[in-house]
């Protein structure tokens, strides 16, 4: 079952959804429990990004073509019109394509990291990840979070609505 199904499965009565069942139950067995935190936990997913791991990959492949192309030929031109030793670029430029080096470094250790993770997602969750992408994983957890978030208000309404009606009628 997937979690887009979890709202539009309903009791007989078509009033109750499955979600609203499993935040009934989870309110009711772990009512002080940090489970229902979980929402605050995953606040990064409420802003809105779209990537693949093929754009990433491909963006990464791309900055390190173009370090490259600066360190080998840019730098050949740079070295054979030196006009005078005034001229900084290769000195600049030099240490720029150090540091874009390193940064690119970074990145593509926090892609193999970020693939490694998913891979691990995948295998607990036991879904394959050429075929659910780390974009649809992230809408679909934004859309559990949100549902779950709207359910759970309305089971507070439904339980505190009717004695609140009954409490306001007392004193009229």
């Amino acid at each position: 079952m997937s979690i887009r199904q979890l709202t539009n499965t309903k009791d007989a009565e078509n009033e109750t959804t499955l979600l609203h069942y499993l935040v009934d139950v989870v309110e009711r067995k772990f009512p002080a429990d940090d489970i229902l935190n979980f929402r605050q936990e995953l606040v990064h997913v409420d802003q809105e990004f779209h990537f693949s791991m093929d754009t990433i990959q491909e963006t990464l492949n791309q900055m390190d073509n173009s370090i490259k192309n600066l360190m080998k030929t840019d730098f050949e031109n740079a070295k054979a019109a030196a006009v005078s030793k005034e001229d900084k670029f290769l000195e600049v430029m030099g240490n720029f394509a150090r540091e874009a080096r390193q940064e690119l470094s970074k990145l593509q250790r926090m892609s193999e990291e970020m693939e490694k993770v998913y891979s691990e997602l995948a295998e607990y969750f036991v879904f394959d990840p050429h075929k659910y992408t780390m974009d649809e994983l992230f809408v679909d957890v934004k859309t559990f979070k949100d549902s779950f978030s709207v359910s759970s208000s309305c089971l507070l309404f439904h339980t505190y609505c009717p004695l609140m009606l009954n409490l306001s009628l007392c004193h009229l």
